[in-house]
């Protein structure tokens, strides 16, 4: 895209494409007929990225079908768009976010703060769940993970299972969902299976892990298969590098290279890894902790 070139989140909707850049900040592109660029009404639309000015440092981007949702790093939430605000307006009542999700044909947006706390912005915000570790918002359904790692879900007669829109979620019997793409292969680790689906060579990327000694996805790491060589690092919201390994099979704890203890939030990693026969690759991502 032009004049961008240190991109590492993108999102869009209808009427705006969001880009969040490595210095933590945001440009934006597309229809702005009705706010969506967060530019101002009266600002024209742009086929060249703009800036959006007056934000604090920003580590993560969203967006729904007519509002984009910016998290910062101090946990705050803003939003805006045809269904919000034409400039970016904090969203009251969202503390200490770590993690923030939407989909852009859906009608709403979810948040996670650092107590577990999952809330729902719809035309207005509600606490849907608690003692949730990771959050998924799609076009009419919600998937949530709780700390025993089971999956609920919300406006399941939308993916076809007997589970109403009701802003209440409902435990996910996967039997229900014959269709789901298998799992083919688990690798433990801390006594907790974290799935990877493998064709051929692959890695995953997680986003989000809680290193508190319950035996349950205490560690970050990159289930792969045939990755031959790897080196990544973690850097907090400030940019400042705390954790770095070259090792395949090595995880985070989250602690420093010190063994001082992180706090909880989210952190920024740089992956580089190389396939079998292949040239390396880069993957620059986020990870959520929660204690």
């Amino acid at each position: 895209m032009l004049n961008i070139n240190n991109a590492v989140r993108v999102s869009n909707n209808g009427y705006a494409t969001i880009i969040l850049l490595s210095d933590s900040t945001l440009m934006a592109v597309g229809d702005n007929s009705a706010g969506s660029l967060g530019l101002g009404i009266g600002v024209p639309s742009s086929l060249i990225p703009q800036p959006i000015i007056g934000l604090p440092p920003i580590i993560d981007i969203q967006s729904d079908l007519a509002r984009n949702v910016a998290l910062t790093s101090n946990g705050d939430v803003y939003e805006w768009g045809p269904s919000s605000s034409p400039i970016p307006t904090l969203v009251p009542g969202l503390n200490n976010i770590v993690a923030i999700s939407g989909c852009d044909d859906g009608e709403h947006w979810m948040a996670l703060d650092s107590s577990k706390n999952c809330y729902s912005m719809t035309n207005s915000l509600q606490l849907v769940a608690t003692d949730v570790i990771d959050i998924m918002a799609g076009e009419s359904f919600s998937y949530i993970v709780k700390s025993d790692t089971t999956l609920w879900v919300d406006g399941g007669l939308s993916l076809g299972l007997p589970i109403l829109w009701l802003d209440t979620f409902e435990l996910l019997d996967l039997n229900q969902v014959p269709e789901a793409c298998p799992i083919v292969e688990w690798r433990s680790k801390s006594f907790c299976p974290i799935p990877e689906i493998v064709v051929n060579d692959s890695i995953y990327f997680p986003n989000v892990f809680s290193p508190n000694n319950d035996r349950q996805n205490d560690e970050f790491y990159f289930p792969n298969k045939g990755v031959t060589e790897m080196n990544w690092q973690v850097y907090n919201r400030w940019g400042q590098l705390v954790f770095e390994t070259n090792q395949i099979d090595q995880s985070w704890d989250g602690r420093t290279n010190t063994d001082s203890e992180c706090p909880e939030g989210t952190y920024y990693y740089i992956l580089n890894y190389k396939m079998i026969d292949e040239e390396w690759e880069t993957h620059k991502g986020y990870i959520t902790l929660i204690r």
